[in-house]
């Protein structure tokens, strides 16, 4: 007899965590200078950033568009950005976008009547798709950065296993879809697109908030902190984000608040994208 851990128990230790998170940055961070730093920035600056950060939305939902596409399920632009965002609604109560994808998947099905696990896949795919291109770009920004220096063996073995992945990642995408070359390489860019523009949106911020140098660096941890707060080891991910920035920032002597700051500004226009769901709100496709 296996033993399961009930729901709620899960659900209680993912609120803890959050909450022991945010703990643990309100006692390391100097608030009072804190203040100082936010208080430099400019409105413009937010708004720019919140752009940045939804236009990297829409290059993701028309990477996800291409995997419904190689499964038979066409969708108009209209619909699908639509579908994406009314879905991003439910990113907003549980990590790595399980709730989005839940809700895009209940839809889809209704509306084409395609297997259930036929469209899982495909997000899956999506998903595996656009996580492989945060790792690329992560590549290129511990290239530029002063880690480099210190980390040489890391930097000749990273190419190498760069380049084993993408090969992976393409071989497995032709035998589970069967796509071209192009369309492989198609979504790719998309993926890499999507981070490049939310990396943009970080650094806007970090722009804002008087930072000038070590962009690379702070790219980097930015980078990490994306893929932590997409686990689901926190509660929608809040305070998983900021933590690791916080750490990271310190091991490497970074100003810590102006990092915290642009994470903490971050996820709110995160959370103001994803609530912009609500205008598709019970959004339907309609049965064919």
């Amino acid at each position: 007899m296996t033993f399961k851990i009930p729901p709620f128990v899960i659900l209680v230790v993912k609120i803890l965590g959050s909450a022991a998170a945010i703990a643990l940055v309100i006692y390391k961070i100097d608030w009072s200078r804190f203040l100082i730093i936010a208080q430099k920035l400019d409105v413009f600056i937010i708004l720019f950033a919140f752009m940045l950060y939804n236009l990297s939305q829409i290059v993701s939902a028309l990477r996800c568009r291409l995997y419904l596409n190689l499964i038979g399920l066409p969708l108009s632009h209209g619909q699908n950005l639509s579908l994406y965002y009314a879905s991003m609604l439910y990113n907003l109560f549980l990590p790595g976008g399980i709730g989005g994808d839940g809700f895009k998947t209940f839809q889809l099905r209704r509306y084409s009547g395609i297997e259930t696990m036929v469209i899982v896949k495909a997000l899956l795919f999506d998903r595996l798709n656009g996580l492989l291109g945060l790792i690329i770009v992560a590549f290129f920004a511990f290239y530029w950065s002063s880690l480099s220096v210190y980390l040489l063996p890391a930097l000749w073995a990273s190419p190498v296993i760069l380049a084993m992945l993408v090969v992976v990642s393409a071989n497995i995408q032709r035998i589970w879809f069967s796509p071209s070359t192009f369309g492989f390489v198609s979504t790719l860019i998309y993926s890499v697109l999507g981070q490049l523009l939310q990396m943009c949106a970080a650094f806007v911020l970090l722009y804002g908030l008087g930072v000038r140098v070590h962009f690379p660096l702070y790219g980097l941890i930015f980078l990490c902190s994306s893929i932590v707060a997409q686990a689901p080891i926190t509660f929608g991910g809040v305070g998983a984000r900021e933590i690791t920035v916080l750490t990271a920032l310190g091991w490497l002597g970074l100003q810590t608040e102006a990092g915290l700051a642009m994470a903490m500004l971050f996820f709110v226009i995160q959370t103001l994208s994803n609530a912009l769901g609500l205008f598709w709100y019970g959004y339907q496709l309609q049965s064919q």
